[in-house]
């Protein structure tokens, strides 16, 4: 299935260790290929090509997401990236650009629900 939609694949490059890679995804590019989405543009292999190495993702963001990603240079730096997320030990926070007014401030601690893609 491949969705005609224009991509930018303007990702950056925010810090860089010998671990691991830290970079700025804009929405609609995918973060890996899947058996799902084929398409040559994805922001693991655009990055791969510019520092010269095999990246792993250590955890995703959707398509229409922007945000920053964590890619590992080997695999024991992801794994131990990956026990940092799932202990909590690295704190990811969202914010979405809502229509409308609240009573007051507050938290909105629901799932989003999902918007069809228009075709």
């Amino acid at each position: 299935m491949t969705l005609n939609i224009a991509v930018n694949k303007n990702f950056e490059i925010l810090r860089e260790t010998q671990d691991w890679v830290a970079v700025y995804k804009p929405p609609r590019l995918l973060v890996h290929k899947s058996r799902l989405f084929q398409e040559e543009a994805n922001c693991r292999d655009l990055v791969q090509e510019k520092v010269g190495m095999r990246l792993r993702p250590v955890h995703r963001l959707d398509r229409p997401t922007s945000g920053v990603l964590l890619f590992a240079k080997s695999r024991e730096s992801a794994g131990r990236l990956s026990k940092l997320f799932v202990g909590r030990l690295i704190r990811k926070t969202y914010y979405a650009v809502v229509r409308g007014h609240l009573p007051g401030a507050g938290m909105i601690e629901k799932p989003l629900g999902r918007v069809p893609q228009k075709a």
